[in-house]
């Protein structure tokens, strides 16, 4: 894993929905984001082991192979990851669940885009 400071603007999207993927992806390209994809939580352990730590990730919980919550804790558990915000986007979000393990936010599916726009850009800054 690089310890290199997160380059601003980065996010590491995780979401298994291919259309909710690219979805999301475009919407924060098309505003100057750097956005990484990961279909599950082993491919986005994977990306976070290879590349440099992101400014960011937005999480979803239900994946197959390794899901949200299990990511949270291998990233909360690892030195180098454990102060990267991460926001939870989840069609079954449990606010309480997910902040007893230290996301930044939590959005249930479809969520508010001003509001996930306003917190990207606290973390990543606006309109990179």
């Amino acid at each position: 894993m690089s310890s290199s400071q997160n380059p601003r603007g980065s996010i590491l999207l995780v979401e298994d929905n291919a259309d909710v993927l690219e979805t999301y992806a475009e919407l924060l390209e098309g505003r100057g984001y750097r956005v990484a994809r990961a279909a599950n939580g082993q491919q986005a352990l994977d990306y976070l082991r290879q590349h440099q730590v992101p400014s960011l990730i937005l999480l979803d919980l239900l994946m197959p192979v390794l899901d949200g919550y299990q990511l949270l804790q291998q990233i909360r558990g690892n030195r180098t990851l454990s102060t990267v915000p991460v926001v939870v986007i989840s069609a079954v979000a449990d606010p309480e669940h997910a902040r007893s393990l230290g996301v930044t936010a939590c959005f249930t599916k479809p969520p508010e885009l001003d509001r996930l726009l306003e917190i990207v850009a606290q973390h990543c800054g606006p309109d990179a």
